[in-house]
């Protein structure tokens, strides 16, 4: 039965956007990070790693995991001593040779993240990141710029900042050629994800979703945002074929859909 927090968070959502009927998603209480991909919702919390299949959460892993990513090059997830993992078979196996706070696995030929020692971007190679096994390291290449928090979809990646500045990368190749980082003005986003289809949502400080316009292969960047003002302050989303997972603070989760 859904909770009075839970119809207010709802009725304002839907007041709001007119886009999305939205339900509360099977609770699963402590949840820390999710990540949605390839149609599937993957979670973590203080004890164990999750994923969400029809109305269940099921046991992944007992592995203590601080962030996870789904994608095409995988389901990878970092622990809190930043060592890298990825699921191979039914177990977390661990790619050596570099570290990484954050992983983002949702571009077509490629594997993102945040590299531990000093916060800047990193980009592991299509064949390196699909094709690993479970033995020995992963290549990878510098992409310079700090970042706090990254998320990638076909062949962009959308990050930000300590300040929360938002940027955008694109035309990124499974040999992880691409553009710079080039700033997005407009907004400021403490949180930003991207579906596997291109489609970016952000979470600003204030707690309000905000979803980019008019981005196409000739303006990569998108042209506006668009708020979706909400009664509670949202914590953190994910977003995968259609799909808006959606997080308050309190840890209610709501899953909407278009």
């Amino acid at each position: 039965m859904k909770t009075a927090i839970a119809l207010l968070l709802l009725s304002c959502f839907l007041a709001a956007s007119h886009a999305f009927r939205c339900e509360e998603a099977p609770r699963y209480y402590g949840l820390r990070q999710f990540d949605a991909g390839q149609g599937m919702l993957v979670a973590t919390n203080r004890y164990r790693t999750l994923m969400l299949t029809g109305t269940h959460w099921s046991l992944l892993s007992y592995q203590r995991f601080r962030h996870i990513s789904i994608g095409r090059s995988g389901l990878w997830a970092t622990d809190s001593s930043n060592k890298l993992f990825k699921m191979v078979g039914s177990k977390f196996l661990e790619a050596t040779g570099l570290k990484l706070k954050v992983v983002a696995a949702g571009g077509n030929d490629f594997l993102m993240g945040v590299r531990a020692s000093d916060n800047r971007t990193v980009c592991v190679r299509g064949s390196s990141a699909l094709h690993y096994k479970g033995v020995g390291s992963v290549s990878w290449v510098l992409k310079t710029n700090i970042m706090k928090e990254i998320s990638c979809g076909q062949n962009r990646c959308w990050a930000v900042d300590s300040s929360n500045r938002v940027y955008v990368m694109w035309n990124i190749n499974q040999y992880c050629g691409g553009t710079s980082w080039v700033r997005v003005t407009g907004t400021s986003l403490k949180s930003v994800k991207v579906g596997q289809d291109g489609t970016v949502f952000g979470v600003m400080p204030n707690g309000v979703i905000c979803e980019r316009r008019g981005i196409t292969n000739s303006n990569p960047r998108g042209s506006s945002w668009r708020e979706f003002p909400m009664c509670i302050a949202v914590d953190r989303l994910a977003y995968d074929l259609g799909r808006l997972w959606i997080a308050s603070k309190s840890g209610l989760l709501l899953e909407c859909r278009r």
